[in-house]
């Protein structure tokens, strides 16, 4: 079993992370003979951590933990019914990291040898069930949206580089830059438009998890009334987890300050001709803003000004 693939089991084991142990009352299989003290001690903490990761984390951190959560129930031989419910689970949480996992290890590691005889219709309901989602992916689609991140991003990147210049006050090779930007986001917005009207938002059970921002990046560089067109379609993504729910906060906060109004997660900049600075738009609820963007999955407002490095909040 040692020579199973698990993402995150190194990291949390080895750090000592032991947040869950007082404050979690996960059940825990009866330690049976065949399993040493310190193997049942060490999946026991997994469990309670990645318990606690499931209910506070979010991201690659939640999908790990989902995965650790099924693997500690299976080497502490939980009954079949309690395997098979967490191994679903981790497949409904993150299908294509999942999938892509259990077919990977069955390739490389010859899992399939490893699992107790209670776990093996289950496993294999499981395997039947990630080829099939599989190959139900669209690749076509999974190419055209990275053509579209791609025309999202290159331009930005070397603006960013220079420190995302503002085209008032730009050099004429920027001013460039931006123009040649913008007409990648309009044609971006012509074909996403088309996407969306044949599949719904192309998200992470459509186009896996490297791509599932891509449709939403295109929507937060469009015009207002572009992103308030498509705010209900990204909005359904994040309820449904195919995206992110942060990203829902960031088209929110955007399109708010668009209309005038406060933003609700701080998600957003502006800049200030007179200082020439970005500085953070004004924030509704400034005593709220720290439970609600943890909610949300965000870093702290002070760790997301220091990021960018902002350092005033307007009024």
């Amino acid at each position: 079993m040692k020579k199973i693939k698990i993402s995150l089991i190194l990291l949390l084991l080895a750090t000592g992370c032991l947040l869950a142990q007082d404050t979690l009352n996960v059940w825990t299989p009866p330690q049976y003979p065949e399993i040493t003290d310190e193997k049942y001690k060490n999946y026991r903490i997994l469990l309670k951590n990645s318990q606690y990761w499931i209910e506070n984390g979010y991201g690659d951190v939640a999908k790990f933990a989902h995965n650790n959560k099924f693997v500690a129930y299976m080497h502490l031989h939980a009954p079949a019914d309690t395997f098979s419910k967490y191994l679903h689970e981790a497949i409904n949480f993150s299908p294509v990291y999942q999938c892509q996992s259990i077919i990977e290890n069955r390739k490389v590691h010859k899992i399939d040898t490893f699992i107790i005889k209670p776990y093996q219709y289950e496993w294999h309901c499981a395997i039947e069930r990630c080829e099939n989602y599989l190959k139900s992916r669209n690749e076509d689609l999974m190419q055209t949206m990275s053509r579209l991140k791609q025309n999202d991003r290159s331009i930005r990147e070397d603006l960013k580089r220079m420190g995302n210049p503002a085209y008032e006050n730009a050099s004429p090779y920027v001013r460039t830059l931006w123009i040649k930007q913008s007409a990648l986001d309009s044609i971006n917005q012509i074909e996403l438009e088309k996407i969306i009207e044949k599949y719904g938002y192309p998200g992470r059970d459509l186009v896996g998890t490297v791509l599932e921002d891509a449709a939403f990046y295109v929507i937060q560089h469009a015009p207002v009334e572009y992103q308030k067109k498509y705010f209900p379609v990204v909005k359904k993504a994040a309820m449904e987890k195919q995206i992110e729910a942060q990203l829902y906060g960031y088209l929110l906060d955007r399109i708010l300050m668009h209309e005038g109004k406060k933003q609700i997660f701080g998600t957003q900049a502006v800049y200030n001709k007179e200082t020439h600075r970005l500085e953070i738009y004004p924030i509704s609820d400034m005593k709220g803003l720290r439970d609600l963007r943890e909610f949300m999955g965000m870093d702290s407002l002070e760790e997301y000004m220091e990021s960018m490095g902002v350092k005033v909040i307007q009024k």
